[in-house]
Parts: structure tokens; C-alpha cells; sequence
């Protein structure tokens, strides 16, 4: 590796360090990242872009570095990967605050269709299907895929109805007022997960406000006093309530749960993890929801409200 990052990059490093697919090593006492490049290689263009941008803006997102043919991909035994200057902490775990700020910081940025995933209803519609599809084709080879999945699909279709509802009574048909997001955020997450460009996608400000709360139900974390200081600096609309709640009721852990099992990266016992705590989720989104509601009137869930004060 060392005579790659010699040759692609007119850098010499004396030691590399090798984990989880990344490569990384110190020169001129600066640190470095030579990363798998996950993303649609189509992406890459786009991403670089967005990269320069909140660079631009001063946010300490780690810094695409191109390679000697000022390339940003650079292919290893036929494997794309990118290296990045890092500037962060990157063993420091991420807070909501550091979630908010980035949001808070990149209203208005560089714009790409392909990075945009705020078509939630179309593109939870589509996972559902080719799950439904899945499930038909693997038979009894995942019994606890098979015990649980028709409670999960029901609570995503709940999130498609809830989140399609509210666009039809806000007649909104178009959003343009998107941020910098992540794929997924969460309490567990290391600042490199939060400012490692790979993992950004453009969405409403209030995708990592959701998920980061979602993954902090599963990872055992009182996160109810970073939900506080939240709402105590930052203002949502009615509309962002309802999409914020709406995108809580999908179970987008359960999901990536679900394709790493598939993909073959995890065990499915692993779905336990979830499947035993969705009792305590379902208390979560009724206090949540009764915390939502003291600051806008948002439409119930039915079969969420024993106990809750509509």
C-alpha cells in the first residue's frame, strides 16, 4: 500500500495502519484516510463538489484529496477507493449538537438530483416491494425474518400513509430547501462517521434529527436531554413535525438490519437487537409523539395512542 500512496499521491508515509477496509497513516503531521469508495461510482462527481462547498464554508468535513491523474477515485485491484485529509477528532463519539451543525450550516448548498433522498414515499414504497418480493423467494431460510418482518412492513406502510398525508394537506409538491444529511447518523458514531464525506446525501434537516433518535432507542442512550437542547435552539414548522414523526415511525433500523443479513455481513440473530426492544420503541413514539404535540397539532396513530392525550 505504501508504494500506491508513493505513487498515486507523491506522499510517503512510514507507517500505514490497516482496519475495516480503511488505510490510514500521518505525513507532514497531517492525518490521512484511504477509504473504500461505497457509493454509485457515479456519485463521485457530485459528492467532490459538495465536498469543496461546506470545505468553502469552513465545516471540518474531511477533504477529498485527488489523485496525481486529478482523479477522484483511485482503483486498487479493480476496487475504487478516495483519500481524505482528515481534520476532526475522529475517535471522538458524534453528539446531536454535531448533527444540528452541520444542518444548521448548509442551507442553500451545492445541489445534485443524485444525491437528493428526500423522495421518502417513493423510495420507502420501492423497499417495501422488493422486500415483499424478497421474502417470497427465500422461503424458511430466515425464521426470525419470517416471524417478524409483516410487523415491520405494517409500521413502514403507517410511514408511507402518514408522511403522503401530510404533503396532500400542505398541497406541497416540491422541496427545495434541502441540507447536507447522512446515509444514517448515529449516538454511536465517531465524528469520522459524521463528517466523512461518503456518508452525505441532500434531505430535509429533519432526516438526521429522526434517525440519530431511532438508533439512540436501540443503543440503550437517555437521549431525551440532547432532544431538549434541540427544540430549545431550533424551530420546526408544522409540516416538519409531521415529516419528522412520519420518518419515526419508519423502521429503518429493522431494515439495514434486514440487507446486511441478506448481504451476508451479519447474522440474523443480530435482528434481536431490534425485535426484543420494540416494545420500548412503541413507548418512545408515544411519549415522543405527546412531547410533538405541546408544540404542534399533529394528526395520531391509531393503535399509538392508549395512554396518550390526543
Amino acid at each position: 500500500m505504501k508504494n500506491v500512496i508513493n505513487y498515486y499521491f507523491n506522499l510517503f508515509p512510514e507507517n500505514i495502519h490497516q482496519a475495516n477496509h480503511r488505510f490510514f497513516f500521518k505525513y507532514n503531521d497531517e492525518k490521512y484516510y484511504l477509504v473504500l469508495f461505497d457509493r454509485p461510482v457515479e456519485q463521485a462527481g457530485p459528492l467532490y463538489e459538495l465536498n469543496i462547498e461546506m470545505l468553502k464554508r469552513h465545516l471540518l468535513v474531511h477533504e477529498i484529496i485527488l489523485n496525481k491523474d486529478k482523479q477522484i477515485l483511485t482503483n486498487i485491484n479493480n476496487i475504487p477507493y478516495v483519500l481524505m485529509k482528515v481534520y476532526v477528532n475522529e475517535q471522538s463519539i458524534t453528539k446531536l449538537a454535531d448533527v444540528n451543525y452541520i444542518t444548521t450550516n448548509t442551507r442553500m448548498i451545492y445541489y445534485n438530483k443524485l444525491l437528493n433522498v428526500s423522495d421518502w414515499v417513493n423510495l420507502w414504497s420501492n423497499k417495501i416491494d422488493y422486500i415483499e418480493y424478497q421474502i417470497n423467494q427465500l422461503g424458511t431460510k430466515y425464521p426470525n425474518i419470517s416471524d417478524s418482518i409483516s410487523y415491520f412492513i405494517g409500521l413502514a406502510e403507517n410511514a408511507i400513509t402518514y408522511v403522503k398525508n401530510t404533503y396532500l394537506d400542505f398541497k406541497i409538491n416540491h422541496i427545495s430547501d434541502y441540507v447536507v444529511s447522512h446515509r444514517r447518523i448515529k449516538p454511536i458514531d465517531s465524528l469520522f462517521d459524521a463528517y466523512n464525506p461518503l456518508n452525505l446525501v441532500l434531505d430535509l434537516r429533519v432526516r438526521d434529527l429522526s434517525e440519530y433518535i431511532k438508533a439512540g432507542i436501540f443503543c440503550d442512550k437517555d437521549i431525551w436531554g440532547e432532544i431538549e437542547q434541540y427544540f430549545a435552539y431550533n424551530s420546526l414548522t408544522v409540516f416538519e413535525y409531521r415529516l419528522l414523526f412520519g420518518r419515526m415511525l419508519f423502521p429503518s433500523f429493522y431494515f439495514d438490519i434486514y440487507d446486511d443479513i441478506l448481504a451476508g455481513k451479519v447474522e440474523e440473530k443480530e435482528l434481536f437487537t431490534i425485535i426484543n426492544k420494540i416494545n420500548k420503541y412503541e413507548d418512545f413514539l408515544k411519549e415522543f409523539y405527546a412531547y410533538i404535540r405541546i408544540s404542534a397539532n399533529i394528526p395520531p396513530i391509531e393503535w399509538l395512542q392508549d395512554n396518550v392525550d390526543t
